[in-house]
Parts: structure tokens; sequence; C-alpha cells
């Protein structure tokens, strides 16, 4: 997972600086790199689980000729979310003050439907 490296060093900058311009390239351009290893990291993983015939690189090249142009959507929205969430994260627990209920209920509320969101998304891809 050497594509992570990165997106976590795009990330921490955009974090540090509290910039969301910085934030949303970094995720997107992190989405289109992570999103089509993981599909092909998982694909590798299911075919060496069925005994596929031949070795895990050649069944990762594989999937990733099957499996990039589906699995770059749900990279860039995976990323965005995570990105955003790691953003908000970091300016609720380095705030001057403790939040409000109102704010936490918010957050939690948020974070659920964007977790929901990505499940569907990638639910509904469905990498072979």
């Amino acid at each position: 997972m050497g594509l992570c490296i990165p997106y976590g060093l795009g990330v921490g900058y955009a974090l540090l600086s509290s910039s969301l311009l910085v934030l949303i390239p970094v995720c997107v351009v992190g989405g289109l790199l992570v999103g089509p290893a993981i599909s092909c990291m998982m694909d590798a993983l299911f075919r060496s689980y069925r005994d596929a015939p031949r070795g895990w690189w050649e069944n990762y090249c594989k999937g990733m000729k099957q499996n990039w142009k589906s699995s770059l959507l749900p990279g860039i929205v995976f990323c965005l979310a995570l990105g955003i969430e790691l953003f908000f994260g970091m300016v609720l627990f380095s705030a001057e003050q403790l939040p409000g209920i109102g704010t936490l209920a918010v957050l939690l509320c948020r974070t659920a439907v964007a977790a929901d969101a990505v499940h569907r998304l990638l639910a509904a891809s469905r990498p072979v």
C-alpha cells in the first residue's frame, strides 16, 4: 500500500495548514490512486480464496485490467469522506473550548450519513 503514503502526507499537510483548498484536490488525487489499488488487492485476495491458477501478481494485474474504471469513483468518494472527517475532527479537537451537545450531535449524524453513503456506493460498484 505504498500509494497511501502520498495521500497521507497530503492530508497531513492540509490538516496542519488548516486548508480545505489543499484537502479537496489531495483527496481527489488520492482517491484516483488508492481506489484501484484497494480494488485490485481485494480482487487478488478473492481469487486466491477461489484457488485461482495464477500467482498473486498475475491476479492483481488481471484485477487491475477488469476493475480500474469502476473503482475510480468509489475511491474518490471514500477518500473525500475520510479526509473531510479527519479535517472536521481536527477542527473539533483543536478548538479553544469544548463543543456543545448540538455540535456533537450534528457531527455524529453527518458521520453516520457519510459512512452510509460510502457503504452504499461501494456496494453498488460490485468489483469482480
